[in-house]
């Protein structure tokens, strides 16, 4: 099994930032707008990234401001199953992030995308968290 682990920080809040990593409507002007769904302990939150492809979690950890797990129900193949940790630890007075997206069956080039891919949206999120405005998928680019 292969994992993709990133570890950063953000200047604000632990709570802040939970709400904004957890949150539906805080999901969708960080990662998709194009996200629905219920953001609880057992619910789903689909996100579709326009016809490029879709992704379906399950909340299975909603512990916060510490802790946030979602489990892959359906998305593109090698996601299908994978697990996404996030961690959350307040750090002189600001907020550090540890992820892992955990249970890749191999290493792969989707796999490189992928990590490059949640980079970016960190940077987002870290941006919504700080300036008020994140860099969610545009479907129209």
């Amino acid at each position: 099994m292969a994992n993709i682990r990133h570890l950063f920080y953000i200047d604000s809040t632990i709570n802040e930032v939970y709400e904004k990593l957890s949150k539906i409507e805080f999901i969708q002007q960080w990662w998709t707008p194009q996200t629905t769904g219920t953001d609880e302990e057992g619910g789903f939150i689909d996100l579709k990234f326009g016809d490029r492809g879709f992704i379906q979690l399950r909340p299975t950890k909603v512990n916060s401001p510490n802790e946030l797990v979602w489990e892959c129900i359906d998305a593109h193949p090698e996601w299908h199953g994978t697990v996404m940790e996030f961690k959350l630890e307040e750090e002189d007075g600001r907020s550090k992030i540890y992820f892992v997206h955990r249970g890749w069956k191999e290493e792969t080039e989707f796999m490189g995308l992928c990590s490059f891919s949640w980079a970016r949206y960190f940077i987002s999120l870290k941006n919504l968290c700080e300036n008020g405005q994140g860099e969610p998928f545009n479907p129209n680019v």
